[in-house]
């Protein structure tokens, strides 16, 4: 009995060691802190990771209750052994502690492969410390010293300590000292171009101290249509020299600009509000190393960890700090645009500028009167393809002509700016016959050629049989003695009140009369939406608001599956689209300060205008910056329909 008792527990074991070991193997999901003990004020790293897992989601940080966030950030991998995907992610935040005491942070969670997970909770102990908060401009943290294993620092390093740009020497302006090393600048690859012509503007950010920054205005592109470039994210710093000097640059924002009128046009400037760090060397006796503590700020290491412009082993002193603010923005850049050229300009050019090809496709050559053929054409190539007009397609008058759809293939990241878009008409031929379709033509201005261009595509012939019908017996019908119709042979029709039941009775007139009523109406709406329809002006003013409630419907749905950006998206399209319907101004050539002068046409007042631009401008910002949340968003969607409501009612006064 023992024997078998010993067998059954080594069974066990051995397979609660297997279910161990197979549950190491899945998906893990911890939680580590830099520093486990910290000071009132002192910045520390939490860093929530998952390793070996090949889907994650839904990820959602503790409430970091006791502690202040001062910033956060994300990276991953993802490696694939043995054909199996591994995703390593890891979410890290910067606290700092608002009071002394014992805190518990409990874990994070999220959805990883598809189960909830929760990462383990860490304990910070918070000691009160010697000068509490570092984080304003009239504090700075007391001298902290480390052991020096070498005792001494060497004459040059001392030299490169005091060359180091994020050191502020005896007598030095801190702010002319930032100013001279953290600065926006926005390169733009020509300053000369044609209308239409692209443009790339890049706004960078340029610094060589530790800096915490954040893009507060981005630029409106006043006479431009745009297109962004999308960034990485997190941003990725490159390397370069400014007259001799190296500089870490954040690109934080690319985009390509296509010139809507001829003149001189200015690019708006970005502006950046940074907390720039700037330490403090002080001489002092013993054998210490003076930037231990700087390298093991948890600030410094966020924002320049593994820099090597940072990354001195100096010694010899103590360092303080001192976090200054610091807003920046680039200088404006002027545009020379040049209107084109009017000697050789063709008769049927709407309008393209930029370098493409055409081709056309017909679905089927040869059919009948009761069907309906497809013509696909198709432009592609480099140049603002999005504002294309659709070709003419010159059909003769026994075809019914729709106006075409357009799809759109662009990739938004390629520079030059370029992509293809496709018209397709439906062609319903009215009678039978030999047709052609001619060569359908594209004229555009070449800016690198300086020159009109056309170009066609090949004609293409139809062959239109007549349609199929249903043809009845050809039978003619007389009457007999019953009063219903009978067939006869000499063509002749007779009939009886039999066959026309309630002939003269009051139902008998009010069943003839209704259909004519209805005729009537039918007619008078006809001739109204013709009216309409012929009055473009007229229709679209009176479509404005039907149209940009439809399109804020379309954004509360984004908003209930949590899309911000297709839901900033459809709210900026609803309500300029709104004042374009309205003030009759293609979308195109419609800008902020256009649109000012039309409200004050108008007389809109109170603070509609006021409410209206500001809720372009968060649109904007949410589009480049990304969204603050959902509730922002719900306030978004409440304000976009408030202002087009009392646009409404003040455009019908």
């Amino acid at each position: 009995m023992e024997k078998v008792l010993k067998k059954w527990l080594l069974t066990m074991g051995c397979l609660l060691t297997g279910i161990v070991a197979l549950h190491a193997q899945g998906a893990q999901f911890t939680t580590n802190a830099s520093s486990t003990q910290v000071d009132v004020g002192e910045p520390f790293r939490i860093q929530f990771t998952i390793h070996d897992a090949s889907r994650i989601s839904g990820f959602q940080a503790p409430s970091f209750r006791g502690f202040e966030v001062l910033s956060q950030s994300q990276s991953q991998s993802t490696s694939i052994i043995n054909g199996k995907v591994s995703q390593r992610i890891s979410y890290d935040f910067t606290l700092q502690a608002n009071a002394q005491g014992r805190f518990t942070i409990s874990g994070a969670s999220a959805r990883v492969d598809g189960e909830p997970m929760q990462s383990n909770p860490i304990t910070i102990h918070v000691e009160r410390g010697y000068a509490g908060s570092s984080n304003n401009q009239n504090q700075n943290n007391q001298p902290q010293s480390a052991p020096n294993p070498f005792g001494f620092a060497p004459p040059a390093m001392q030299r490169q300590l005091q060359a180091q740009p994020g050191i502020l020497r005896n007598g030095e302006n801190p702010m002319e000292k930032i100013k001279k090393n953290v600065f926006v600048k926005v390169d733009v690859d020509k300053t000369n171009v044609y209308a239409g012509q692209q443009i790339t503007a890049t706004y960078k950010l340029f610094t060589c101290l530790p800096t915490s920054s954040q893009v507060t205005k981005v630029p409106a592109f006043t006479g431009f249509s745009s297109h962004d470039v999308k960034l990485p994210y997190p941003p990725q710093a490159s390397i370069e020299d400014v007259n001799g000097v190296p500089f870490k640059v954040f690109i934080i924002r690319k985009t390509m600009l296509f010139p809507l009128q001829s003149g001189t046009l200015e690019l708006d400037p970005a502006e950046v509000d940074n907390t720039v760090r700037l330490y403090q060397v002080e001489k002092q006796q013993g054998n210490h190393d003076p930037f231990d503590d700087m390298m093991n700020d948890p600030f410094f290491k966020s924002a320049f960890g593994n820099d090597p412009f940072f990354q001195q082993a100096l010694g010899g002193s103590n360092v303080t700090y001192h976090d200054y603010n610091y807003n920046t923005s680039s200088k404006p850049v002027t545009i020379h645009v040049k209107p084109l050229p009017e000697a050789g300009k063709p008769a049927d050019f709407t309008g393209a500028v930029g370098a493409y090809t055409i081709n056309a496709s017909l679905d089927k050559t040869k059919f009948n009167t009761n069907e309906a053929a497809t013509l696909k054409v198709t432009i592609s190539g480099t140049g603002n393809i999005s504002l294309l007009s659709p070709p003419q397609v010159d059909l003769a008058s026994d075809f019914d002509n729709y106006t075409p759809t357009v799809t759109d293939n662009i990739n938004s990241n390629s520079n030059p700016y370029g992509g293809s878009r496709t018209f397709t008409y439906v062609l319903m031929p009215k009678s039978a016959g030999d047709f052609s379709i001619p060569p359908i033509k594209l004229s555009y201005f070449d800016p690198a050629a300086e020159k009109y261009k056309t170009i066609e595509t090949s004609a293409f012939a139809l062959d239109i049989t007549p349609g199929g019908h249903q043809n009845g017996n050809n039978v003619n019908y007389a009457s007999e003695g019953n009063g219903i119709l009978q067939p006869i042979r000499d063509g002749k029709l007779a009939w009886s009140k039999a066959g026309l039941l309630g002939f003269g009775t009051w139902w008998y007139w009010l069943l003839l009369i209704i259909p004519l009523a209805i005729l009537i109406i039918l007619y008078l709406l006809k001739r109204k939406n013709d009216t309409l329809q012929s009055n473009r002006v007229l229709l679209k003013n009176k479509r404005a608001n039907r149209v940009a409630l439809k399109r804020l419907s379309r954004a509360n749905q984004f908003l209930q599956e949590n899309k911000p950006k297709e839901f900033y998206g459809e709210v900026s399209q609803a309500v300029w689209g709104y004042l374009c319907d309205k003030f009759d101004i293609p979308y195109a050539e419609l800008s902020k300060q256009k649109a000012q002068e039309k409200l004050l046409e108008k007389q809109v007042n109170g603070h509609t205008p006021e409410k209206l631009f500001e809720l372009l401008d968060n649109c904007e910002m949410a589009l480049y910056a990304g969204s603050e949340g959902r509730k922002q968003m719900k306030t978004t969607y409440q304000n976009a329909l408030e202002v087009v409501t009392h646009l409404e009612e003040q455009f019908k006064k």
